[in-house]
């Protein structure tokens, strides 16, 4: 039964994370800032979705200005849920993800110590609830990163080497996508 307890802590403390960008995500709902129509990137990101949404999956003519990753991610949840808390919620999640990868990856480093700290310090990053709170690329950088990071460290220190470090390839191509 010992060995439960550090996993056991573990969903503890992401599950106190997602409350603490819930709690966050609650009081931001109607600042100008969160809303679709928000202006400039935002408002862009949103016309562009609704385009794939119609059909216009290669946005043609013309050429990007935005990241066309959070086009797709954004017309995505849209298409299914039709709802900008549903996207929202998604990005928290992902945002909650990013803290246990970041774990994980200071754990094979530095050891479980070292983890805590950087979990508690990125789950307490505001400026990362803050971008998951709004409907903009920069919601999506911290989970790629850390997942890239998180696949890097246990390909050079598991030795998992070709499929994980094809993982990191692949996340950090879709994070300057």
């Amino acid at each position: 039964m010992r060995s439960l307890r550090p996993l056991r802590s573990t969903w503890i403390c992401l599950a106190a994370t997602f409350a603490l960008k819930i709690v966050v995500l609650l009081q931001l709902k109607d600042h100008v800032l969160t809303q679709p129509d928000a202006g400039l990137d935002t408002t862009a990101y949103v016309a562009l979705a609704d385009r794939v949404i119609a059909g216009d999956a290669g946005l043609g003519p013309g050429l990007y200005f935005l990241s066309p990753l959070y086009i797709y991610f954004l017309a995505a949840v849209l298409a299914v849920s039709h709802s900008f808390t549903a996207v929202r919620l998604l990005q928290i999640v992902l945002g909650t993800g990013a803290v246990a990868l970041i774990c994980i990856a200071s754990d094979e480093w530095f050891g479980r110590r070292a983890a805590w700290l950087a979990a508690g310090l990125s789950a307490l990053t505001g400026l990362f609830t803050f971008y998951e709170s709004l409907l903009l690329q920069t919601a999506l950088d911290p989970f790629l990163t850390a997942a890239a990071m998180a696949c890097l460290t246990l390909a050079l220190t598991r030795g998992h080497t070709r499929s994980a470090i094809r993982f990191s390839r692949t996340t950090n191509g879709l994070y300057s996508a």
